[in-house]
């Protein structure tokens, strides 16, 4: 049972020295009555390329299958498809005098592969990005 255990460990040592993953974050807070919270990251995991894009809000969610259409300032167009990777909410309440007033956050991860082609596209800027989200009335 022992060796097992000393095999595993071994083995898991050697997939994580051969895992390089790099990641590189950006959170935007627009100014929207739902106050929507977005957070960018890009990561790198050997050789492929993605997106993982993060929306905090009281009411919006990412689609089972998103898209996100990127222009650039010099007026191409990426579209790129992605996969939920998580969905999840947090509940708080503020007490206002006698009054309690629920709050309820609701946090959705996306993934979005993207190739080293298009990642060049993107060093023209990013002028307008848009997702396309399921809205919850709370």
């Amino acid at each position: 049972m022992k060796t097992i255990k000393i095999i595993l460990l071994l083995f898991c040592i050697i997939l994580g020295i051969n895992a390089k993953a790099q990641t590189v974050g950006y959170t935007y807070k627009a100014l929207a009555a739902e106050g929507c919270n977005m957070k960018y990251s890009v990561a790198k995991q050997d050789t492929i390329y993605s997106i993982v894009a993060t929306v905090r809000s009281d009411r919006m969610n990412f689609l089972t299958k998103p898209t996100m259409k990127i222009r650039t300032f010099t007026g191409k167009y990426l579209e790129l498809r992605g996969t939920v990777i998580g969905n999840g909410s947090q509940s708080a309440g503020v007490i206002s005098g006698n009054i309690v007033i629920p709050i309820t956050e609701i946090s959705s991860t996306a993934q979005f592969r993207i190739t080293p082609q298009q990642f060049e596209i993107l060093n023209e800027g990013v002028a307008k990005n848009s997702f396309f989200y399921d809205s919850y009335e709370s």
